[in-house]
């Protein structure tokens, strides 16, 4: 089952793919600017793949939004021709029809570590990897 994913996060998902028995392709990876448009454009392209992908992993729920309006252009039904998610949890996500199904982010935690990392006036960058928290939601029900 092929999965596009952005290029945002392809060095982190692409691992989890190929682990999982997916191989992941160029084509599948589409470079955007974060804009609506964009989004709408890639997702566009991916439908005109060969071969089709059964889902698509946006790396923002806003970034989502224009993929949304992609699939529905084409009349691809999310989730029933189309598993979608996303990745920052925003309001929005449960707002769409139907809900994102996102990666919620935790924002208070990342947060309270930068305050305590400027208090501390620490001179070294710090790498911190925080675990975030998937919400499934109907965009990714089968």
């Amino acid at each position: 089952m092929p999965v596009p994913i952005s290029w945002v996060a392809a060095h982190r998902v692409a691992p989890a793919l190929e682990q999982a028995g997916i191989t992941v392709q160029d084509e599948w990876i589409c470079e955007t600017n974060w804009q609506f448009s964009e989004s709408f454009t890639a997702t566009a392209s991916l439908l005109e793949l060969a071969e089709r992908p059964d889902a698509i992993f946006c790396a923002s729920d806003w970034l989502a939004i224009g993929c949304y309006q992609a699939l529905a252009v084409n009349g691809v039904r999310i989730p029933q021709d189309m598993l979608l998610a996303g990745y920052d949890d925003q309001k929005i996500s449960e707002q769409l029809t139907p809900p994102l199904t996102s990666i919620q982010l935790p924002y208070s935690e990342l947060g309270r570590l930068a305050v305590e990392y400027l208090c501390n006036q620490e001179d070294a960058a710090t790498h911190v990897t925080l675990a975030g928290r998937l919400k499934v939601r109907a965009s990714s029900l089968v």
